[in-house]
């Protein structure tokens, strides 16, 4: 949706390219931690990517094709530049659960488990023991999905709507969630695209009748039908 006529071909090429500075035959001679230390200095030295100051809004931070361009992007599109560089030297990298041990925000440094817990301690607002389901490798699936709802994020505190729809559609068909059709269907509103939003926002009332929101929606629905009624007459 983003660029249609985006050339896949030239990306897989570049990762390649990327991969072939690598001397194949010393890297395959390394220990686990010595290939980590090697695609590091490849990724954020060589090649030079890193991660921006900070998240400004520019949006191109969340895609990965601007990312390769730009050499700089968000923890995902990094991430996934780790995994396709890895996977073309025979090193398996995946991501983990909700957590990455590879931390591409921080020029790929390895963090070990209590590093992890001592990092995100501060966010949780409390000391945290890292569970088994966070350790658990994510699926092609689970990682683009990440990348979506990442990007329905930045949409959502940026008021970009009609890209939120578009986000919302991928959403709503890799995980089933009708949830998100509420989301679709108020970006639709704020979008001005009203008949779409309408039928988003009934379906959603329909199905979540016991929604703590559910009464505010079934308001929003209210008036939008008599702003549609209004228009038409």
């Amino acid at each position: 949706d983003q660029d249609p006529g985006l050339d896949l071909q030239h990306y897989q090429t570049k990762f390649d390219q990327f991969a072939a500075l690598v001397n194949e035959a010393d890297f395959s001679e390394q220990s686990d931690s010595e290939k980590i230390a090697t695609l590091a200095e490849l990724i954020h030295g060589t090649l030079g990517f890193s991660a921006p100051d900070q998240l400004t809004e520019d949006v191109r931070h969340h895609y990965l094709k601007d990312t390769i361009d730009r050499r700089e992007g968000a923890a995902i599109p990094l991430a996934i530049i780790w995994m396709a560089i890895g996977r073309r030297l025979n090193l398996c990298i995946k991501g983990i659960g909700q957590l990455h041990f590879i931390d591409p925000l921080r020029g790929g440094h390895h963090l070990t488990d209590e590093q992890v817990e001592q990092l995100l301690s501060p966010f949780a607002g409390k000391a945290l023991k890292l569970q088994p389901d966070q350790l658990a490798p994510c699926s092609t699936k689970d990682v683009v999905i990440r990348s979506l709802r990442s990007l329905h994020e930045f949409c959502q505190t940026r008021y970009d709507h009609l890209r939120g729809m578009m986000v919302c559609d991928r959403l709503i068909h890799l995980t089933g969630d009708t949830h998100l059709r509420r989301d679709r269907g108020l970006h639709a509103l704020r979008a001005n695209a009203l008949a779409v939003a309408l039928d988003d926002l009934q379906a959603y009332a329909s199905e979540f009748d016991t929604a703590a929101d559910v009464e505010e929606v079934k308001q929003i629905i209210t008036r939008l039908q008599f702003q549609m009624s209004t228009e038409s007459s």
